[in-house]
């Protein structure tokens, strides 16, 4: 799998509500479950990252994120600048977020900025991200 492609299209796109937080919760609502995500995403929490993805859904099927993931890197971190609730209902929402990520190895860093749509769906009565647009 490409590296840019997964962070393009997944990160591309996660802060403080971790602490506590079950995986894949309500913590916030849909705009709480992207923030959970992002900023997990930039503190290399894998396991809280592949938490809040839905089983079924096409962020998921791309495989869950692992720690060799950031081997090449010795910063990574995200920044989020805003996340906005476009849509929402039952079991659906879409949250435009805009976000940096920070990546660099060999004291050579890279700061990218992404603004994207990410799709959720309830599963099990949780908000998890379902796509990435």
């Amino acid at each position: 799998m490409d590296r840019r492609m997964f962070v393009a299209g997944s990160a591309g796109a996660i802060a403080t509500v971790l602490a506590g937080c079950s995986g894949g919760g309500n913590s916030g609502g849909p705009k709480g479950v992207v923030r959970q995500y992002l900023t997990a995403f930039g503190n290399e929490n894998v396991d809280k990252v592949n938490s809040v993805l839905h089983p079924d859904g096409p962020a998921s099927s791309r495989g869950e994120l692992t720690e060799s993931y950031y081997n090449g890197f010795d910063t990574f971190e995200t920044n989020i600048e805003s996340l906005t609730v476009a849509e929402e209902d039952e079991t659906r929402a879409v949250v435009e977020a805009e976000y940096t990520i920070t990546r660099g190895s060999d004291g050579d860093s890279r700061t990218s900025p992404y603004s994207q749509n990410i799709v959720l769906e309830k599963h099990d009565g949780n908000w998890r991200i379902y796509s990435f647009q």
